[in-house]
């Protein structure tokens, strides 16, 4: 998982455009990020390891001016060197390119098959470098038939970018998992992994990304061609549970919404009476407005988040997710003491953050604490790459509901149902499930045309 952005401008600006863009979506990766930017033909870039405001400095973006750049935030779940990192910038025959891949090839080892067949020289090969080389060998005089022929043997989820001296190509996966969405300047055009980014630069959210399209921006013009048929819109679930800022879209619908329809949703379903409602800061408190709603139970603030913490979901180290979770959250202890609480969050699966929310929660006086997740039990692994954060021990695989009230010390636990959290979303279909059940829409390329 990571975020991406680009932008294609008429002013030497675009760098400082796509950092607050990368700022504006720094919840989706706080392992590394990076920008590269064109100038004249050639291409600067810097990336490392970190948040944006450390990597990315003054000094730095002074240096990167251009009128295209496309930028990138990281969460590996794994170490890699920064210079394997997204952006890739690589010769190629006509130049140099730069380029964005968010996303995880299933055929890692045969593409890289035919990088090492060509001789191509390389210390750590990542899998941005792979399809940036891969674009470099089948190049003969036109980058666009390049890509086209690159990404026709990519099996897997992305979001693609590509920049040249005054091209920025973007692609989006045939199956839509991973989020691709199109904005627009006054003067250029951008896109990114969510429409929030926009916001933060001024510009206007225009459309999603076809799953299996291409769009071509070259200053203010736009060309836009289908590489393949879509095979379905399927975008990971996580997006609309956790991953997105409330205030982005996402399929045309706002996440707001949907979080809000999820919550009644789950109230619907709730047999328990409390005082109040309250939200686990920040991914669970829209689900639980309305919650509140729905249950005609008072809404109020329990939990105070502590800003200068970063997600513990997507911490890579179950020591450094216990720590953070000390320091992130703080109880309102005058909202709490002697009351029956309900508390709403997006989802449990590890269980580390809600074991020790339930027991602050007691420790500041709460009556009774129960427990609704406004999503379903995560089971598994993903199998696709995409989110990343659903890895390691996930406690609803090896716990029933009930194993897993005891052991977050809850006095009640409901979650939602696959059934219930697609209704609430309003999208029937169009969401990847695979890590509730297996159920992967990368399957249907056996049985699918391209």
């Amino acid at each position: 998982m990571g975020g991406v952005f680009g932008v294609s401008t008429q002013q030497e600006n675009a760098q400082s455009l796509t950092y607050y863009a990368l700022y504006a979506i720094q919840h989706r990766g706080q392992f590394g990020c990076g920008i590269a930017s064109d100038h004249n033909g050639y291409i600067d870039y810097e990336k490392g390891h970190g948040l944006v405001t450390n990597v990315l400095k003054d000094d730095v973006l002074r240096l990167l001016r251009g009128k295209i750049a496309i930028g990138f935030v990281s969460n590996s779940q794994t170490y890699i060197p920064a210079l394997e990192m997204n952006p890739k910038v690589i010769g190629y025959g006509k130049g140099v390119m730069g380029v964005v891949f968010d996303g995880h090839l299933l055929n890692y080892d045969e593409l890289k098959g035919i990088v090492d067949d060509c001789g191509v020289n390389y210390e750590h090969i990542s899998h941005p470098e792979i399809v940036a080389n891969l674009i470099a060998i089948h190049y003969n005089g036109d980058i666009i038939e390049a890509i086209k022929k690159t990404l026709q043997l990519v099996k897997g989820a992305y979001s693609f970018l590509l920049m040249t001296d005054n091209r920025l190509i973007l692609a989006r996966d045939r199956y839509g998992i991973k989020p691709l969405v199109l904005g627009k300047l006054e003067d250029g055009y951008m896109v990114s992994s969510e429409t929030c980014s926009f916001d933060a630069v001024g510009g206007s959210y225009l459309r999603d990304i076809v799953p299996g399209e291409m769009v071509i921006i070259e200053g203010n013009r736009l060309y836009e061609e289908q590489l393949f048929k879509p095979l379905c819109n399927r975008s990971c679930i996580f997006e609309a549970i956790y991953y997105a800022r409330p205030d982005s879209i996402l399929n045309g619908k706002s996440i707001y919404r949907m979080r809000i329809n999820s919550g009644k949703q789950l109230a619907k379903r709730n047999d328990i009476s409390a005082d109040v409602v309250i939200g686990a800061p920040d991914s669970g408190m829209v689900a639980a407005i309305g919650f509140a709603e729905e249950a005609k139970i008072p809404y109020g603030i329990g939990i105070i988040k502590n800003r200068y913490v970063g997600r513990t979901f997507i911490e890579r180290d179950q020591n450094d997710r216990i720590d953070k979770v000390r320091i992130k959250l703080n109880v309102l202890r005058e909202n709490v003491e002697g009351r029956d609480i309900i508390v709403v969050d997006d989802s449990i699966v590890r269980g580390t953050t809600m074991t020790r929310t339930v027991k602050m929660l007691r420790d500041a006086g709460a009556k009774t604490v129960h427990v609704r997740i406004a999503s379903p039990k995560v089971y598994h692994v993903c199998e696709l790459g995409v989110n990343q954060s659903v890895s390691g021990k996930m406690i609803a695989a090896t716990h029933s509901t009930e194993e897993i009230r005891k052991l977050i010390g809850a006095d009640s636990l409901m979650f939602m149902s696959i059934e219930d959290t697609l209704e609430s979303f309003g999208l029937n279909n169009s969401f990847c499930t695979g890590c509730l059940d297996k159920q992967y829409p990368i399957e249907l390329e056996a049985t699918d045309e391209d």
